[in-house]
């Protein structure tokens, strides 16, 4: 389905819809920038033998540089700009389609509960597969 709206009314302010190009120019610019920070931080932490241990998650501290950082610093930017680097610089915000404003209560963030199907599995097949996931969690 295509959205074929190109601008919303908003608090007598118009905004246009940000194209493909313009998204995807400040998404780029946006991985430049996670990227610079992230592994100028992980070298000065584990040195420069991090480039070249090939693990995914070097240790405690790469996997809260990596991975939870990142998140937390666009949800941030979210909340407090309406927009992230990338997006400032093509001057976009991100509003709600319907009010123009963003939610700060966090929950757009996440998916809702009703997208999920909930599966019981019987204690057999409970017991038989808790230990590959173990297993998994330790080889990350």
């Amino acid at each position: 389905m295509v959205n074929e709206k190109t601008s919303i009314q908003a608090f007598g302010k118009a905004y246009d819809y940000a194209g493909f190009w313009v998204r995807f120019g400040a998404t780029v610019i946006d991985s430049i920038i996670l990227l610079m920070i992230t592994i100028l931080t992980s070298i000065a932490i584990y040195g420069i033998e991090y480039l070249e241990s090939g693990q995914s998650i070097v240790g405690f501290w790469d996997f809260i540089i990596t991975w939870i950082l990142p998140v937390m610093a666009v949800i941030m930017f979210w909340n407090w700009k309406q927009a992230t680097p990338g997006k400032m610089a093509f001057k976009a915000i991100i509003v709600d389609e319907k009010t123009g404003v963003i939610d700060e209560s966090g929950e757009d963030y996440l998916y809702p509960k009703n997208n999920f199907i909930v599966i019981n599995f019987s204690s057999q097949i409970k017991k038989n597969l808790l230990p590959l996931f173990k297993k998994q969690a330790i080889n990350i």
